[in-house]
């Protein structure tokens, strides 16, 4: 089941696999999932692997010197994708 970040910190809900079959879940609060994480189940004979969607994410660099307090200030952001 493939999942970007904000699927994978929805604890209660309903879900879809990417074959279509539909599940509910209700995990701890807090929960993220993690890549090979899975459900099982049972009612299906079935285990559903989560795999994370690549996503593009931005870096920061903070200037060369900056000292401790300093305001960090964006030298540069590059989309990278993971």
């Amino acid at each position: 089941m493939t999942l970007g970040w904000e699927d994978r910190t929805h604890v209660h809900g309903r879900r879809r696999t990417d074959g279509g079959v539909e599940f509910g879940t209700s995990l701890p609060r807090g929960t993220v999932l993690r890549a090979g994480d899975c459900f099982v189940l049972d009612d299906e004979r079935l285990v559903v692997a989560v795999v994370e969607r690549p996503e593009s994410v931005f870096v920061d660099r903070a200037a060369v010197g900056a000292g401790v307090g300093a305001v960090r200030a964006i030298t540069s952001a590059t989309a990278i994708s993971r």
